[in-house]
Parts: C-alpha cells; structure tokens; sequence
C-alpha cells in the first residue's frame, strides 16, 4: 500500500538514481523519458523507473502523458534543502 506524500517521512534519502534525476531536471524545463534514460547511460532503465515513480509519489517530480510520450519535470515548490513540501 502506498503512502500519501504527507506521511513519508522528511528524512528519506535520495538514492543515487533520484538524485541524478533531480539533477537532469534542474533546468526548469520538461523533459521526454526517453531524453532521461539517454543522459543517465550509468543506470538501468528499471533503476530510473523506480527513481521516477517514487520521486513522483512524494511530489518531486511530476510525470505526464502526451500521446504516446512520458514527459517529467521537477516541481519548483518542493525544497530539497531543508525536505519541506507545500502539501506537508
């Protein structure tokens, strides 16, 4: 069962994968899947799947369709900072 993003806790750390994700999307912009998986050869396809649904589940990244196209971008209100979220 998954939790709601106002019930994981704030000290969760990154994995390595995540990390790299956030790192990509650092430019404000979306970017196709497809783009990712190409910018991170050093992980698995399942290694990035994993990092992207749980970064989307905890409200970090958001994932969008578009025809056939999966489309991800960081979502600015989120600090990873200091861990806080608007939605906590």
């Amino acid at each position: 069962m998954n939790e709601p993003a106002s019930c994981i806790n704030s000290s969760h750390q990154l994995t390595t994968a995540e990390s790299h994700l956030l790192h990509l999307l650092q430019d404000g912009r979306s970017h196709t899947l497809e783009e990712l998986l190409e910018e991170a050869p050093e992980f698995s396809w399942a290694q990035l799947f994993i990092a992207m649904d749980h970064l989307s589940r905890i409200g970090m990244i958001e994932i969008c369709r578009h025809g056939f196209s999966y489309w991800l971008r960081k979502i600015e209100s989120w600090s990873v900072a200091n861990g806080s979220h608007p939605h906590r």
